[in-house]
């Protein structure tokens, strides 16, 4: 049997409308086959706000659960069940070390999970997703989803610094000063996921949080959203 036959003897269901699923007896329609709108960008870029904003106003879109949850069910539960691993599921280190391992034979990582998940009832308009992260992640999704669409967020180093800071996310404690948390979470992105660049697709808008406020930012996605979706009268 295959490493991924060894990871995955069974299907995961992630939530009511999506399941992970290696078989290919399965009839449902893939999720890589849906529109789907990709927030791309490294922690405290924004992409939460966003994400936030957008699932208020596009009614015709579903709402994939967030990163974090998709490689908790996809990545780290497989992986710790199959090596018998004791881990601690809210600690950002204990899950970047279980993911680097994962990807040493898995390379696409997240990736590779949302290119298995199949749509299992309610197929919407289209999807949306936080987040993508790196130039490899980046262009292994325009690859494989012929029908996505990706929104970049950009800031600085010092800015997203600022906002791990100011968020007092709980999954971010690493049992140091918070300045030093934030630099050590900035540093562990690129470590895991390479660097995240503007890109030229048609596919793909670039937006700078730290140049808009959170309503430019939102209504610069949203009317991109909308000009790039056809028959979008009951999306809004």
């Amino acid at each position: 049997m295959t490493y991924i036959n060894n990871l995955y003897t069974k299907d995961i269901i992630i939530n009511d409308c999506l399941k992970l699923v290696f078989s290919n007896t399965e009839s449902y329609p893939l999720l890589s086959e849906q529109n789907i709108i990709f927030i791309a960008g490294f922690t405290g870029s924004g992409k939460s706000t966003l994400i936030r904003r957008l699932v208020q106003n596009l009614n015709c879109f579903s709402e994939i659960p967030e990163r974090r949850f998709i490689t908790l069910k996809g990545i780290i539960e497989p992986f710790v069940s199959y090596f018998n691993l004791k881990c601690d599921f809210n600690k950002r280190q204990d899950r970047i070390d279980i993911v680097k391992n994962y990807k040493k034979n898995i390379p696409e990582g997240i990736v590779f999970v949302l290119r298995h998940i199949r749509v299992i009832k309610d197929l919407p308009k289209g999807f949306i997703f936080d987040g993508i992260r790196g130039d490899e992640e980046l262009k292994i999704v325009l690859e494989t989803f012929k029908k996505a669409q990706i929104i970049i967020l950009n800031a600085s180093k010092e800015t997203r610094l600022n906002r791990i800071v100011e968020r007092k996310d709980t999954y971010d404690q690493i049992n140091i000063a918070p300045t030093d948390t934030a630099s050590k979470i900035i540093e562990n992105d690129h470590k895991l996921h390479g660097n995240l660049n503007k890109s030229n697709s048609k596919r793909v808008i670039n937006i700078n949080t730290e140049e808009m406020d959170q309503d430019e930012v939102f209504l610069t996605a949203y009317n991109w959203i909308l000009n790039n979706n056809n028959n979008n009268n009951n999306c809004t």
